[in-house]
This record gives structure tokens, sequence and C-alpha cells, in this order.
């Protein structure tokens, strides 16, 4: 989040390295829901502010 991605082509280590990361946070979800780490509250979603600084194609708001 934050981070600027430049390239719109990856390589196999760089599908893996995500893969390996993906799946570690994964797990960490895993461990805080069973150990009641997540609120107690209703359920509910986030949502980026950076979402709300798009135009209609998609491109950044000026």
């Amino acid at each position: 989040m934050g981070i600027e991605i430049d390239s719109t082509s990856f390589s196999k280590e760089d599908f893996r390295a995500f893969a390996a990361r993906l799946k570690e946070e994964t797990e960490l979800f895993k461990t805080w829901w069973k150990q009641g780490g997540l609120a107690a509250e209703p359920p509910r979603f986030g949502f980026e502010l950076e979402a709300w600084l798009i135009d209609q194609a998609g491109n950044p708001a000026r």
C-alpha cells in the first residue's frame, strides 16, 4: 500500500515471492481468527481512500 508499481511484467521469481508472502499473510490471519484476535464487532469492510481519487476511467483524478 502506498508503493507505486512501475512494472507491467513480472518474472517467475516475482510471482513466487508474491505467492509466498500471500501464504504467510493468510496463515497469520488464520492464527488471529483462531485465537480470537480479531474485533468482536459485527462484520464490516474497509475501503481505501485512494479509490475515491480516480476518475470514471480509473485514472488518477486531477
